[in-house]
């Protein structure tokens, strides 16, 4: 479950959801402890957008640097975004190098 608040120059998202594993020919495996997420953008110009998320995976033995952190620039049209960024962990930083992070959104309505 998501919800956001704000306008489309600046706005915040937080989030509650369960992970889950659904390996062939199992049943669904969720997860015991929920995932929160806690995000945001702000509009830099009429076309481009800095984009924030932040997903924190609870329980078991909680640990700041092994959270994932979003950080992206989002380029904007009137029918497509484009996210351009990388996804930060701490531990994976120490081993050198962010997660890249690549989307697209289009959108089909008017």
């Amino acid at each position: 479950m998501v919800g956001t608040k704000g306008t489309p120059d600046k706005s915040f998202t937080c989030g509650i959801g369960l992970g889950y594993i659904a390996e062939e020919g199992e049943d669904v495996d969720f997860a015991e402890h929920p995932v929160l997420l806690l995000g945001g953008n702000i509009r830099l110009s009429k076309s481009m957008a800095l984009v924030l998320e932040n997903w924190l995976i609870t329980g078991g033995d909680f640990k700041l640097d092994q959270q994932p952190l979003g950080l992206a620039l989002r380029f904007l049209s009137s029918k497509i975004a484009v996210d351009v960024g990388a996804i930060i962990v701490g531990e994976v930083i120490k081993e050198g190098f962010p997660i890249p992070w690549l989307s697209f959104v289009y959108n089909f309505g008017d």
